[in-house]
C-alpha cells in the first residue's frame, strides 16, 4: 500500500487554491455586507456552529445559499474563515477582542483557546474589570479564571478602584472565595467586604452572602472581638452570626482544628508549596530544626517557624493544611528514638506539640486515611517493631491497632484513593522483603498483596492517579553486598500487579517523598551524583530536578503545603 507523505497539508492546501480562485464554492457568508465565499465541509469541519446549521435541514443548508452573520466583525469572520483552510491565526493585542467574540459565536474551539492565551497575556489593572465582564459574557472560562487570579494577586489594589465597588454580588462573592487573595491577614478581606456593602444601602440583603466568604477562623480572637464590638451588624445578621461561632470554635478547639473541613478554615495561598523539615546537616554532623519552604515566585528557600526541637529520621503527614511531624531521633537522645508529636499550623505560624506516641519510633511508616492518622512499624532505637498506632485529633489520644504481620523497619507505605493503607518492603527476619500488605481502617486488618519483583528497604513510595509507585531503596546480593540501583516499580491498583519501569540514575535511599504538580517529588540523602531534590514524572518514566535545597542533609522530611501570602 502506498502512503503520501503529508497527503493531508497537500489537500488543505487546494481547497484554500479552490477558495481563492471560486471553485466548487457552495455557501457565501455575508458580514457587514461582505461575501465570503467557502465549502461546506471545510466550515463544517471546523465550526460546530455551521455543522449544525448546514445538517439541520435549515433554509440554510441548501447549496449556493447566502448566509448573513450578524454582530461580528468582518475581518475577524475572514480570519476564521481562513484559520479552517490553513491552520494559522495571526491574534494581536487590538484583534483578539473581536475575534475571541467571533469564535465564541461560531463554536470554533481551537482559535478561541488561541484568542483566551492572548487575552490572558493582556491583563492588567486597566483592563481587567472589562476583561472580566468579557470573559462572563462568552462564557470564557479560562480567561475568567486567569482574571480573578491577577485579581487575587493584586487584591488591596483591585479593592481600592470604582469598578470594585460596582461589582454585582455574585462577582464579588468568586473573588472573596478565592484561596489566591493575596493579604496579610483576613482583616484585609472583612474590610474590602465591608467597603463594598457600605457603598450602596441597597447591599444591606447581601451582607450574609458576601460575609459567608470571610475567612473569620484565619483571624485572631482580638481581631473577631474588635469586630464584633465597631460593627453590631455583624451579630445582628444570622447568617454571619453563624460564620462568627464558627470562628470561636475553632479557636476554642485547637486540638481538634485539623478535622475542620470546610472553605472558610482554608488557607489563603495561590498554591502548595514544598516544604523540607528538620535532618541532619552533614557538615558538623548537627540536627536541625529548620522548617523551609520554596518559594516559586522568587525561586528560593525561605524559612517559617522552627520545630521545637531539633529531629532527624522523623515523619511528616499533612491534614487539612496542618503538618504533624512524630518520632524520630533528637539532638536530646540520638541513641533512642522519640515518641513526640507537633503539629504546625501555616496560619499562625507556630508550633504545638500533641499527645505523645505509645512507642518511642524512628524508621517506621506515618500516613493518613479519614482525618485519623497511623504510624506503623519502625524501631525504638533498640529493636524493630511490629505494632501500630492511630492518632485521633478529636480526643488527642493514640491507641494500638493490629500489629503488622512481622516486626519491620525501612519500610514504606502510602494512602490508597479507598482509604486503606499499604506497605511495602523494608528490613524483616535479616533480610529485605518483598511483600506488600494493605490495611483496611474499618475492619483493623491487614491483608497480603501481590509481591513486588525486587526485596527493597529505605525505598520511597507513592499513590498517583490509578498506580502506586516505589522508588529506589537497597538491598542485599547474594554475596551480602548492599546494592542501591534498584528497578521503580508500578502497582496497578485494579489489577493488584506489579509491573517493573526503569530504574533511577541516581541512588534514591533513605528518601522522602510528596506529589506536586502531578510529579513526585524526592528528597533522597545527599549524596555527590546528583541533586538531593529530584522529582519522577510517572508519565514519561524520567527523573529531573528543577531545584535543589541549600544544604547537604540526610533525615529530613518533606511535604507539600499551602503557605500563606504573609510568610512569603
Amino acid at each position: 500500500m502506498g502512503v503520501v507523505i503529508n497527503h493531508s497539508f497537500y489537500l488543505a492546501s487546494r481547497l484554500h487554491d479552490m477558495k481563492r480562485a471560486g471553485e466548487l464554492c457552495d455557501v457565501t457568508l455575508v458580514v457587514d455586507e461582505h461575501e465570503l465565499p467557502a465549502h461546506r465541509a471545510v466550515l463544517s469541519a471546523c465550526s460546530d456552529y455551521f455543522k449544525a446549521m448546514f445538517t439541520s435541514g435549515m433554509r440554510e443548508s441548501r447549496s449556493d445559499s447566502k448566509i448573513v452573520i450578524k454582530e461580528v466583525a468582518f475581518q475577524a469572520v475572514n480570519q476564521l474563515v481562513e484559520y479552517a483552510y490553513t491552520g494559522e491565526l495571526v491574534v494581536t493585542k487590538e484583534s483578539v477582542s473581536e475575534l475571541a467574540r467571533a469564535a465564541s459565536l461560531l463554536l470554533m474551539d481551537e482559535p478561541l483557546e488561541i484568542c483566551q492565551a492572548k487575552l490572558e497575556e493582556c491583563v492588567d489593572f486597566d483592563n481587567c474589570h472589562d476583561l472580566l465582564n468579557f470573559a462572563q459574557s462568552y462564557n470564557l472560562r479560562k480567561l475568567e479564571a486567569a482574571v480573578f487570579a491577577f485579581m487575587g494577586t493584586n487584591f488591596l489594589q483591585v479593592t481600592g478602584t470604582d469598578p470594585f465597588l460596582h461589582m454585582d454580588v455574585e462577582t464579588l462573592c468568586k473573588l472573596l472565595q478565592s484561596d489566591g487573595l493575596r493579604v496579610s491577614g483576613e482583616e484585609e478581606v472583612l474590610n474590602a467586604a465591608k467597603l463594598w456593602l457600605r457603598h450602596d444601602s441597597t447591599r444591606s440583603k447581601d451582607q450574609g452572602r458576601v460575609l459567608e466568604h470571610v475567612r473569620f477562623p484565619l483571624m485572631t480572637l482580638e481581631e473577631l472581638s474588635h469586630h464584633v464590638k465597631r460593627d453590631s451588624f455583624l451579630t445582628e445578621n444570622s447568617q454571619v452570626k453563624d460564620c462568627l461561632l464558627e470562628a470561636l470554635w475553632f479557636h476554642l478547639s485547637p486540638l481538634e482544628q485539623s478535622v475542620v473541613e470546610g472553605p472558610r478554615t482554608r488557607v489563603r495561598a495561590p498554591g502548595e508549596n514544598l516544604v523540607v523539615i528538620g535532618g541532619r546537616k552533614k557538615e558538623g554532623d548537627t540536627l536541625l530544626d529548620q522548617v523551609r519552604f520554596y518559594d516559586e515566585r522568587t525561586r528560593g528557600w525561605k524559612e517559617v517557624a522552627r520545630m521545637p526541637k531539633e529531629t532527624c529520621q522523623h515523619r511528616a503527614v499533612v491534614l487539612n493544611d496542618f503538618v504533624y511531624v512524630v518520632g524520630g531521633l533528637t539532638e536530646a537522645n540520638r541513641a533512642s528514638a522519640s515518641d513526640a508529636c507537633y503539629r504546625y499550623d501555616p496560619r499562625t505560624n507556630s508550633w504545638l506539640q500533641v499527645a505523645s506516641m505509645q512507642v518511642r519510633r524512628t524508621c517506621f511508616a506515618f500516613l493518613e486515611s479519614g482525618g485519623r492518622l497511623y504510624v506503623i512499624g519502625g524501631t525504638d532505637g533498640d529493636k524493630s517493631l511490629d505494632s501500630a498506632e492511630v492518632y485521633d485529633p478529636r480526643s488527642n489520644e493514640w491507641r494500638y491497632v493490629a500489629s503488622f504481620p512481622g516486626h519491620v523497619y525501612g519500610h514504606a507505605g502510602t494512602t490508597l484513593p479507598d482509604g486503606r493503607l499499604c506497605v511495602t518492603g523494608g528490613f524483616a527476619r535479616n533480610r529485605y522483603q518483598r511483600w506488600t500488605y494493605t490495611y483496611d481502617v474499618r475492619q483493623d486488618a491487614w491483608v497480603r498483596e501481590t509481591d513486588m519483583h525486587t526485596r527493597r528497604g529505605w525505598h520511597v513510595m507513592q499513590t498517583l492517579g490509578d498506580a502506586v509507585f516505589v522508588l529506589g531503596g537497597c538491598h542485599l546480593r547474594p554475596d551480602g553486598s548492599r546494592t542501591m540501583h534498584l528497578p521503580t516499580e508500578r502497582l496497578d491498583l485494579a489489577s493488584r500487579q506489579w509491573s517493573a519501569l526503569s530504574p533511577p540514575p541516581f541512588t534514591v535511599g533513605v528518601g522522602r517523598v510528596t506529589v506536586l504538580h502531578g510529579k513526585i517529588y524526592v528528597l533522597r540523602k545527599a549524596e555527590e551524583d546528583f541533586h538531593a531534590l529530584v522529582w519522577y514524572d510517572v508519565n514519561t518514566d524520567k527523573w529531573g530536578s528543577d531545584r535543589d535545597i541549600p544544604d547537604r542533609l540526610s533525615g529530613s522530611t518533606i511535604c507539600t503545603l499551602k503557605i500563606p501570602w504573609n510568610l512569603r
